[in-house]
């Protein structure tokens, strides 16, 4: 089910907005799209917010001709738990670029960066905060993986 309503000023720019719905009335997805923006088979220019059926954000997206463009988060959630798992990704013209960072329900996280839609640099992994492990990639390809001992982290700290 699905609805467009008119168009409405957003900071200063006139969106239009379609709301979708699922059978229980619940909002499914809201998309904001920008003059030009309907979406068809290979042009779609809108931020778009997807929803569980719970109503949990499962998606934040923003799209120019039907491209990721600029940063997008997804949302992922435990079935047994609410548990959130979060990734932050920076794209430019549907190519991953920029920094990337992705966020475990066990409180581990890794960090790292795109260039031309591929892994470039350090990347660091962490865990309750502390860097466990980094890996140094070149277009792509991991060259070096550095095991940190955590153990004399965890003592420092104290």
């Amino acid at each position: 089910m699905e609805g467009r309503d008119s168009a409405h000023l957003i900071a200063g720019k006139y969106m239009y907005i379609n709301k979708h719905w699922y059978p229980d009335g619940k909002v499914k997805k809201i998309e904001y799209m920008r003059p030009g923006g309907d979406c068809d088979s290979v042009c779609c220019n809108e931020h778009e917010i997807t929803y569980d059926t719970t109503g949990r954000i499962i998606s934040d997206l923003n799209f120019n001709q039907g491209k990721f463009d600029s940063a997008q988060i997804l949302y992922y959630y435990k079935a047994d738990a609410n548990a959130m798992f979060k990734k932050y990704m920076g794209y430019k013209n549907g190519i991953e670029t920029g920094k990337r960072i992705e966020w475990y329900g066990n409180n581990k996280r890794v960090e790292g960066q795109y260039v031309g839609g591929k892994e470039e640099g350090t990347w660091r992994y962490y865990k309750n905060n502390k860097e466990y492990a980094e890996n140094i990639f070149k277009n792509g390809k991991a060259v070096n993986l550095k095991e940190i001992d955590t153990i004399s982290i965890e003592k420092s700290n104290h």
